[in-house]
């Protein structure tokens, strides 16, 4: 396993003994500032599990945290937080975690894809309103 999730499962293990619950971020392939709302990560598959979804595994596995922030970006065309692979055939039924997936602030460009994709709480914007939240 990576030794960033190795490290990650311990802080989400020790905040969580205390009663605190942890929210592990940004799941996935989260690798910039600049831009990091419209960028794209194209992946292939082998380093997608080998360098990019190893340490959320771990953590995820191991400490179980409360919570998992889907990232801005887009993986191999599809944002993180409407990514239905991401999030319900990877982090749910893979890694079997069963806590809340929430958006990062204003990450939610589609509530509708977004909640059919696994998300449970898309984090409001103070710029824009969804208009697909109500239909979702």
């Amino acid at each position: 396993r990576a030794e960033s999730g190795v490290s990650a499962a311990a802080q989400v293990a020790g905040v969580q003994r205390a009663g605190c619950g942890a929210c592990v971020k940004h799941f996935a392939c989260n690798n910039q500032e600049t831009c990091r709302m419209v960028t794209d990560a194209r992946v292939d598959a082998t380093t997608l599990h080998e360098l990019y979804l190893s340490a959320f595994e771990a953590v995820v596995r191991d400490a179980r945290p409360w919570c998992v922030m889907a990232a801005y970006n887009r993986l191999n065309g599809t944002a993180c937080g409407e990514n239905a692979w991401l999030l319900k055939d990877t982090l749910r039924r893979r890694w079997g975690f069963k806590g809340v997936v929430v958006s990062d602030w204003s990450g939610v460009r589609d509530a509708a894809a977004a909640k059919a994709a696994g998300l449970d709480l898309a984090m409001p914007s103070a710029r824009r309103v969804h208009a697909s939240a109500a239909e979702a």
